[in-house]
């Protein structure tokens, strides 16, 4: 069994090589970098925000073990569907393509391997897509919308199949940034055991009938990110008190 990964560059993307790379081994890995959009457009506190995410991610994750790999290509900013690369990806010849945190993959790259892609959104797909989910499932008050689903990709966002899903562990003492890197984590355990069902021949998918809102990065602002700080504690107390044991699984 063939795999490859197509992932970005960050710590949280070696962690999910890493995590992965026993149960999947990869004969080849994409890492796309991601594109760095000018800051001059962005308020202060969005920019302390996205400092503090950088900090909670190593909290979350070892930066400093290293990849010992040789197989790893790695594509100029937001260009993994460049021909080139989508050579390289038709080269290797995989059975599976597993994905976090990529570019929309073209249907060139989707039509590579010999029986599908599985991405990790972290969000559930029923409420919310695109990016963000965590951020945006506390500034609409629907934090039953914390969480991963791992899916099929298919031509549209986040809209294939479902595999898997599942909600982290959450606190009254989380922050935004816990909320994030919690569902990654829930991601990481869902993939595994996908492709461990896989393996067991017991891996199974459902249609996506219903399609959450989808919010892009042009959303994020200074007012919706007021909001949801606003709101944070509030609706988190709120939906710990109606849901005693929210940890779930399907």
């Amino acid at each position: 069994m063939k795999f490859i990964y197509i992932t970005a560059t960050g710590i949280r993307h070696t962690a999910f090589i890493r995590y992965m790379q026993n149960i999947a081994p990869p004969c080849l890995i994409i890492r796309e970098p991601k594109v760095i959009h000018n800051s001059k457009k962005k308020s202060k506190k969005i920019i302390a925000y996205n400092q503090l995410l950088q900090e909670y991610e190593k909290l979350y994750f070892d930066s400093s073990e290293k990849l010992y790999t040789s197989n790893i290509v790695s594509t100029d900013p937001g260009q993994v569907n460049n021909e080139k690369y989508i050579r390289t990806i038709r080269e290797a010849q995989p059975d599976i393509i597993l994905v976090f945190g990529a570019s929309l993959l073209s249907r060139d790259i989707l039509q590579i391997p010999k029986l599908f892609s599985l991405n990790i959104h972290t969000g559930i797909t029923q409420l919310f897509r695109g990016v963000d989910s965590y951020f945006w499932a506390i500034h609409d008050q629907k934090p039953e919308g914390i969480g991963a689903t791992i899916h099929i990709i298919d031509n549209g966002i986040d809209t294939g199949n479902i595999v898997l899903q599942g909600r982290p562990e959450l606190s009254i003492c989380d922050d935004l940034p816990d909320l994030f890197f919690k569902s990654v984590n829930t991601g990481f355990r869902l993939l595994k055991e996908s492709i461990e069902k896989f393996y067991s021949n017991r891996m199974k998918s459902y249609q996506l009938t219903k399609r959450g809102k989808l919010y892009q990065m042009k959303d994020f602002n200074e007012s919706t990110f007021q909001i949801a700080q606003k709101s944070l504690k509030s609706v988190l107390r709120e939906f710990l008190k109606e849901n005693s044991s929210h940890s779930w699984t399907t």
